[in-house]
């Protein structure tokens, strides 16, 4: 840090501007001295600033400061370098995200205020989630050592089932079951020309094999080399030293995971004492392990990956975006913990499946093993939510730095799909899920379009976004080189002084009627343009229709 006597940023520029000139400021740099490599790698503009400011000191100690248009903050007392270095980055065009300039892009300076504590933080820039020069790192310092969820054990229950991933970070890979009824996980590709072996997702593989469907190549449930047409006659050329390349299988209370990373830290290091703060699920005893994979649902989303998981890492949005379905819910941070996950406690009188009107008022529509629900954030982009009588997962996998698929998986106790009203149980829960993630997936794409602004600046975090704010430092700490970025997720917890404000305040219920009103005038009049009274009508965009009203009535007009 470097401080000079002088005046604030507006006050500076005008008297610079009207009375300096280049040569003068490139003079009042030089009264800085030599300048080492790291100043040197200051941004020009912040040079530039820094001149501004030395020179005025020149110029104040000739003259005070009253001939200029003084800035409200123009005391005569300290400005910090750091300050000057913290003005954001002012994009040119919505397109622009600092690809060609990550000496910016991953300046850790520009992210000091988001590594705030939450209440005095702000958010993330608009190119975090724009930039592809982001996203690459992200796929090489986040995705690529973390370890992905590929499905359910229950999925693969037979000798020759198998689950398929293809992944931007590692490609595909794939996890079968032998006829031992051992789980193998290795790389999806064919060992003599590269290419993909088996479909993406779930499927049986014959007692013959893995099959290539190129040159037919065919491979054991475990991998190891098994034919090669054509191969007889080729130097030093033996099937026995030839096998798909292995990857890391782990299993955790029936859920399959893999990791293509060869420096891979264990699952359970990752995991830390998730079995010990939800033990009703994860515990030795935890009823995960007795679930049974009921369903499943894919979605392709165009929007960055961290809008999705954001949004699942907090309540704030409930009352709004889910107004018409889920509505307001009551939350809390997870208890100080161990492991690169968070979690939020979401206290209920029900399992938080059904929609408010399913099931006429009971509050068991299913078996229930406990009375407790929380969603578990487990970094970088899967969820595990937990509920009184099931769980669902979500992984969401980055596609682009604008486009993601969210898989889906939902699991209940194997007694529990037993039942005889299981199955129409089922369809009111899978409609609820299609529901929300819906309306989640519309906001995100909302928020895609939103932070396209050239204008949009970092906002301030709400004490209900604290699993938000969590996720967000944990990111930086992967991704910006920088060793004050260090971020423990299990210690970094929010604490209030009092309740927590919940999201069925007055007010913001009132707000959301507005927004669920306004979303439904848009619908009707979307849906009533196709049999318009008048066949020569035309609405277009920007076309004026005036709304009037009475008791009951609504009328509109093309002004």
């Amino acid at each position: 840090k470097v401080s000079v006597g002088g005046v604030g940023g507006v006050c500076s520029e005008r008297c610079d501007s009207s009375r300096l000139g280049l040569q003068r400021r490139r003079r009042a740099l030089g009264a800085w001295g030599r300048m080492s490599k790291q100043e040197a790698a200051i941004p020009v503009h912040v040079q530039r600033r820094l001149a501004t400011v030395l020179s005025h000191l020149a110029e104040n100690r000739k003259e005070p400061c009253g001939g200029a248009i003084r800035h409200q903050g123009c005391s005569g007392g300290t400005v910090d370098v750091e300050d000057l270095a913290s003005v954001p980055f002012v994009r040119k065009h919505s397109s622009e995200h600092l690809d060609d300039k990550p000496e910016i892009l991953f300046d850790p300076r520009r992210f000091e205020a988001t590594q705030k504590p939450l209440l005095e933080a702000s958010t993330l820039p608009a190119e975090v989630y724009n930039s592809r020069t982001w996203y690459l790192r992200e796929l090489e310092r986040v995705f690529m050592p973390s370890w992905m969820l590929i499905g359910r054990e229950d999925e693969v229950a037979e000798a020759g089932s198998y689950l398929a991933i293809d992944t931007e970070w590692g490609g595909p890979a794939a996890v079968v079951r032998d006829q031992g009824g051992r789980l193998h996980a290795f790389a999806n590709a064919c060992a003599h020309r590269g290419a993909k072996i088996l479909q993406d997702g779930a499927g049986k593989v014959p007692r013959s094999g893995l099959i290539c469907p190129y040159h037919a190549w065919t491979y054991d449930h475990t991998g190891k080399l098994i034919i090669a047409p054509g191969m007889k006659n080729s130097v030093k050329f033996d099937e026995d030293d030839i096998r798909l390349a292995p990857v890391s299988l782990e299993v955790f209370h029936g859920f399959i995971f893999v990791n293509q990373s060869q420096d891979a830290k264990p699952l359970a290091e990752c995991l830390g004492d998730l079995p010990e703060k939800l033990p009703e699920w994860f515990g030795v005893d935890g009823e995960a392990k007795n679930m049974i994979c009921a369903g499943r649902r894919t979605y392709d989303v165009p929007c960055n990956w961290k809008l999705i998981f954001e949004n699942t890492c907090e309540t704030y949005h409930t009352s709004v975006v889910h107004k018409g379905s889920l509505g307001p819910m009551k939350s809390s941070p997870m208890e100080p913990h161990i492991g690169d996950w968070d979690g939020v406690r979401v206290p209920t009188q029900r399992s938080i499946v059904p929609l408010p009107t399913d099931f006429e008022g009971n509050n068991f529509p299913l078996p229930a093993f406990t009375d407790k629900s929380a969603f578990v954030n487990i970094f970088p982009s899967l969820q595990i939510n937990v509920t009184w009588d099931c769980l669902w997962w979500m992984y969401t996998v980055p596609t682009g730095e604008n486009t993601s698929r969210i898989e889906m998986g939902f699991c209940f106790p194997a007694e529990t799909t037993k039942l005889d009203i299981f199955p129409s149980r089922l369809e009111r829960y899978m409609n609820r899920w299609h529901v929300a993630v819906t309306e989640d997936n519309e906001i995100a794409m909302n928020q895609t379009r939103g932070l396209r602004s050239t204008l949009r600046r970092p906002g301030r975090f709400c004490e209900l976004e604290f699993g938000t704010h969590n996720f967000n430092n944990w990111l930086l700490s992967k991704v910006l080189d920088n060793s004050g970025c260090e971020w423990d997720p299990g210690h970094r917890i929010f604490k209030s002084p009092g309740e927590l404000w919940s999201n069925d305040d007055k007010q913001v219920l009132m707000l959301a009627e507005q927004v669920a009103a306004k979303q439904a005038i848009g619908q009707v009049g979307m849906k009533a343009l196709p049999i318009a009274a008048s066949p020569t009508l035309a609405l277009g965009s920007g076309s004026r229709v005036c709304v009037t009203g009475a008791t009951g009535f609504i009328g509109l007009h093309v002004v």
